[in-house]
């Protein structure tokens, strides 16, 4: 399923959503492969329940046939929340992992190229500043969920309205 995820120096976060199929799956302990694309048809397969997995007894998870580039982990713990469920996944080689994952879709650049489109429109004034300042606001909110990145963190003040 698509997973959005955030990455710190030790651990890897993302929040698993009550009504995804994965949601009864996930405990502390269990061994994940996070997936890092950058194809919407991937995500789009996973959604509707299209993508190829197959079950592995040796590794005790699924895993995705067609997709080599992968970050192993371990669920170190699970937090229960009203709607979700949030996890810590320890990855089992930390060095490759955060590389890997940079690699993959990030939400934050679709956040930060949207808002410096609007951005230059308030230049030009296109639009309102006003305007500006909503998309402002939902765009930094999904920048500041999805990375720790600094340098995502810093363009997106100097983008501030």
């Amino acid at each position: 399923m698509p997973l959005g995820v955030k990455c710190t120096d030790n651990y890897i976060y993302a929040r698993i959503f009550n009504d995804s199929r994965l949601y009864s799956k996930i405990n502390d302990g269990i061994r994940i492969f996070i997936y890092p694309v950058l194809d919407a048809r991937i995500f789009y397969q996973s959604l509707k329940g299209e993508l190829k997995t197959i079950y592995t007894a040796d590794s005790q998870c699924y895993i995705i046939p067609d997709i080599h580039t992968y970050v192993e982990g371990i669920i170190k713990r699970v937090t229960h929340s009203k709607n979700y469920k949030r996890i810590e996944v320890k990855p089992l080689n930390k060095s490759s992992a955060l590389e890997l994952l940079d690699k993959g879709y990030s939400r934050a650049d679709g956040c930060l190229i949207e808002l410096m489109v609007y951005y230059t429109k308030l230049q030009a004034d296109v639009i309102e500043k006003n305007d500006y300042c909503k998309i402002y606001y939902v765009c930094s909110e999904s920048v500041k969920r999805s990375t720790s990145r600094e340098y995502y963190l810093k363009i997106l003040d100097e983008l501030r309205c």
